[in-house]
């Protein structure tokens, strides 16, 4: 097994032994959950008549109390090229330790992240390559939860010599009672890089959430829990984003992205999730176009103060 990857398996075993350890002293037990899903895209370029399908599965394990949380992920990923021969796969771990607290002084709580990635990626063509990515992240929010402000740091470290930095600077508001707004920009820059043009990247994502509730027109069929419009601005490459946990790894410029994300709350422990969209990237002079669409299932299991209610 990769050193790396063992030194990332100590640190989150050291992490979560430490929670475990203060799990038991304040005897706050943690609510588990498992998400499971599967997405299939589309990249193409019409005028070269390229195109490409991607299948991705993964799956995460979660676990959170009033003060600590974890996460572990795995997911793997495979190309295809439609009217050739190539083929990639890559497998990602993915896990990340979380701390937050409440100060008694001030009306504000603080989260803090700690994520760290492991890919493997291997083509037909006999190319292979490692990244090990590191993610802090720090997380204000106030009493009256209408405005979070987080801070957040990627460093990505290729097996080809590839270094990038990304800092995240977000920023959230309630615009209603039912509408959330985030601003989040990305500054990316990737050293060494092919031109001093594309050194360094900047893109603006906007995501715009609306929350429903039970007695809207649209909870004929279990309860419709938001529905998310999101859009990225500018140029961005080789990110890391912290709320998908998704690495752009596979280099071309993202100049145009427009999502929608919506999730449904069958039961008390089961809820669905659709998302789709649509990206343009700019690689080698060409625009290819990418669209996906993916489904998770959750399953959270009630909290052993919590009694099902029987009808």
């Amino acid at each position: 097994m990769n050193t790396i990857l063992v030194k990332i398996l100590i640190i989150f075993t050291v992490l979560q032994t430490n929670t475990a350890f203060s799990n038991e002293i304040s005897n706050k037990a943690f609510q588990h959950h498992l998400l499971v899903e599967g997405m299939g895209s589309d990249y193409r370029n019409t005028a070269l008549e390229e195109r490409y399908e991607t299948s991705n599965k993964s799956v995460f394990i979660s676990g959170d109390n009033d003060t600590q949380g974890y996460t572990v992920g795995y997911s793997t990923t495979n190309t295809q090229q439609e009217a050739g021969t190539y083929k990639s796969k890559q497998q990602k771990l993915f896990l990340s330790a979380r701390f937050h607290e409440q100060p008694n002084s001030i009306d504000t709580t603080f989260k803090q992240r700690f994520d760290m990635y492991y890919v493997d990626s291997k083509d037909s063509l006999g190319n292979s390559n490692t990244l090990k990515i590191v993610s802090p992240q720090l997380t204000w929010t106030n009493k009256a939860l209408t405005t979070q402000v987080n801070l957040g740091y990627s460093y990505s470290d290729y097996s080809s010599g590839q270094k990038v930095h990304q800092l995240t600077p977000t920023w959230g508001k309630a615009i209603s009672d039912k509408d959330w707004l985030q601003l989040r920009s990305y500054l990316i820059r990737v050293s060494p890089s092919t031109s001093e043009d594309n050194e360094r990247k900047k893109a603006l994502e906007i995501k715009l959430t609306h929350t429903f509730n039970k007695t809207n027109p649209l909870n004929k069929i279990g309860k419709i829990s938001y529905l998310q419009l999101s859009t990225v601005l500018g140029e961005r490459e080789f990110a890391v984003d912290p709320d998908t946990s998704t690495v752009y790894n596979s280099g071309g410029e993202q100049i145009k992205t427009i999502a929608l994300n919506t999730k449904w709350i069958l039961t008390p422990v089961h809820s669905i999730g659709l998302s789709l969209g649509s990206a343009d990237y700019k690689a080698f002079e060409q625009i290819y176009t990418s669209r996906y669409l993916a489904l998770n299932w959750m399953y959270k299991p009630l909290k052993k103060t919590q009694k099902r209610h029987v009808r």
